[in-house]
């Protein structure tokens, strides 16, 4: 009973272990839209502004006092996407790690950040800003969960949980400008963090649906066979 269930263990590891294969080799799509090149001239409100210009004059203050999250924002990326009549910013906060504050499920979850995102810990977060290109006034903004359509010249972030979202607030003498890098998102960036399997504003890029019935068809394809090689050990160990 016990050769059993020791043969059924592996199997499972076996399957589990080629699932794992393939959410780390597949999920790592291209941009599916088009952003503006580092070097675009964008005209807001009269002026010319290089794209990295933009970014940084709307860049978000961001409130870290809340002791809910854990972690280190390493570098924020953005890109530009130019339309008619608005300019939209996405901001992407990128975060060491995020830490689940109940010890099992914080394993889990790194756990499943490695393979699900290929050996990536990091946690990002978007934060996109719509500006009217008119006036260059900020006239909708967008987070994980929420949406403002307020009128405003600045975005301040405040951030209220252990994985890093970001609420909408207030400035004040708690939030500032990150003091961290500021990178234009290239696509080979955008590629290898999986954007396409983390969250995103109103542009995004979509992971294949069907990356995942592919994954548990040959997953229990080479189950079926690695089963019928354990059969051939067992029968093999048995007249021994």
């Amino acid at each position: 009973m016990l050769f059993k269930i020791k043969f059924y263990f592996i199997r499972l590891i076996f399957f589990l272990g080629i699932v794992s294969i393939g959410l780390i080799i597949t999920g790592t799509n291209d941009r599916s839209y088009k952003v503006s090149e580092l070097e675009s001239i964008v005209k807001l409100n009269s002026t010319e502004y290089e794209a990295k210009e933009i970014a940084e004059k709307y860049l978000p203050q961001v409130d870290f006092t809340s002791e809910k999250h854990s972690g280190t924002l390493e570098h924020i990326f953005f890109e530009i996407i130019d339309q008619s009549e608005e300019v939209i910013i996405n901001y992407y906060f990128v975060w060491d790690t995020e830490n689940h504050p109940e010890f099992i499920q914080n394993i889990a979850s790194k756990i499943w950040h490695f393979i699900y995102f290929r050996f990536n810990l990091s946690d990002i977060e978007f934060a996109q800003l719509n500006i009217d290109k008119s006036t260059g006034v900020i006239v909708g903004a967008k987070v994980k969960n929420q949406v403002s359509e307020e009128s405003a010249s600045s975005i301040c972030l405040s951030i209220n949980s252990w994985n890093h979202e970001f609420n909408f607030c207030s400035p004040s003498n708690k939030s500032s400008i990150p003091k961290v890098s500021l990178y234009p998102f290239e696509n080979s960036d955008y590629s290898s963090l999986k954007m396409a399997r983390r969250s995103q504003g109103d542009f995004e890029t979509k992971d294949s649906i069907m990356n995942y019935p592919f994954i548990i068809f040959l997953a229990l394809l080479a189950t079926y066979y690695f089963r019928h090689l354990q059969k051939d050990y067992n029968n093999e160990y048995s007249e021994n």
